[in-house]
């Protein structure tokens, strides 16, 4: 993840399906591991990018910080 740009960059490559996450784990993001593992992480930038909407503009997330890995199917 540090070798790409943003996160936005990152959630164009296919094999990682990264993700934003709703409900009780909103404000995190999810990518593939080793099935059915995934890779939890959330925003390390303050303030959060964000877009006139109030999403969160991922094109300039340059920081995150890795929560866990966990089946979030479960």
């Amino acid at each position: 993840m540090r070798a790409i740009g943003s996160l936005a960059d990152y959630m164009k490559l296919p094999e990682p399906r990264c993700h934003p996450l709703v409900g009780n784990l909103k404000g995190h993001y999810s990518a593939d591991l080793k099935h059915p593992q995934r890779l939890l992480f959330t925003i390390d930038q303050n303030p959060i990018p964000r877009l006139p909407n109030g999403g969160v503009d991922e094109r300039l997330v340059t920081c995150v910080c890795i929560q866990t890995v966990a089946d979030t199917h479960k």
